[in-house]
């Protein structure tokens, strides 16, 4: 009798369990059921409409930098390119908060302005001080020798007591060339160097001997740009300012402000 009661209670609870996997009387059992009775999946409509598309990441980076500076010739902004592509810097336009706009000329060449990837460019308001933009090289360092730039090019030039050269000139030249000053060219000559030295000396301490002399080695580029937008007054106000640089499409690819 025990055993045949014990088989009845055991067919019971099966039965039960079989009936709960298919009409959900046991919890968490079977397909969750959504309120319309339809079973839910991650691929319904309704999950999609709650995933959104991240914004794109900004292919340039503002630096404020001397955006500021109430004197037009002070007055400058850093962008960088932060992508891994190419960026035409000549057709953008650089809009202010009164939505005036302003756009990077070429260089001398008449050529667009490129920033490779994670080149920089110092966007000045003012003139530039040779009358046009231009990339900063290996021998950029002697153009501060006339003129004045904010912020100043580095001074970081080769010397040329170091040059080969250098070394089959006669004994007085060669004590004289680590008097020159790097990144400068010398205005005038002691009258006791030879014909010889003072060649050596006019054909490579200047920038265009520099330019002659490197302009075909590896690091001769530095990855940034000097460009202008030649004002007279400035440009960003010294607060309260949005920086926005548009797209030759019309879409902004950048803004700061401050």
């Amino acid at each position: 009798m025990w055993l045949l009661f014990i088989l009845i209670v055991i067919g019971v609870i099966w039965s039960a369990q079989r009936e709960g996997g298919t009409l959900g009387i046991f919890p968490g059992s079977g397909p969750k059921l959504s309120p319309e009775g339809n079973i839910e999946s991650p691929g319904t409509p309704e999950r999609q409409k709650t995933i959104r598309e991240a914004p794109a990441t900004p292919d340039i980076s503002i630096s404020i930098a001397s955006a500021k500076n109430q004197k037009v010739d002070e007055e400058y902004i850093i962008i960088k390119n932060v992508s891994d592509k190419k960026i035409n810097i000549t057709s953008l336009q650089f809009k202010n908060k009164n939505n005036e706009s302003e756009s990077i000329r070429e260089d001398q060449n008449g050529t667009a302005i490129i920033l490779n990837p994670k080149e920089q460019a110092v966007v000045s308001s003012g003139k530039s001080p040779i009358s046009y933009n231009f990339k900063i090289n290996k021998c950029s360092g002697y153009l501060n020798q006339f003129n004045s730039f904010i912020p100043k090019i580095s001074a970081r030039c080769p010397a040329i007591k170091d040059f080969d050269e250098a070394k089959k000139l006669d004994d007085i030249c060669v004590a004289y060339l680590p008097k020159i000053k790097i990144c400068a060219m010398p205005t005038s000559l002691p009258t006791n160097l030879n014909s010889s030295c003072q060649q050596f000396i006019q054909t490579h301490a200047s920038y265009s001997g520099c330019l002659a002399d490197f302009k075909n080695s590896e690091d001769f580029d530095k990855g940034e740009w000097r460009v202008f937008f030649s004002r007279t007054s400035e440009f960003w106000a010294s607060r309260n300012e949005t920086i926005k640089i548009i797209d030759g499409a019309g879409k902004a690819a950048a803004e700061a402000s401050y």
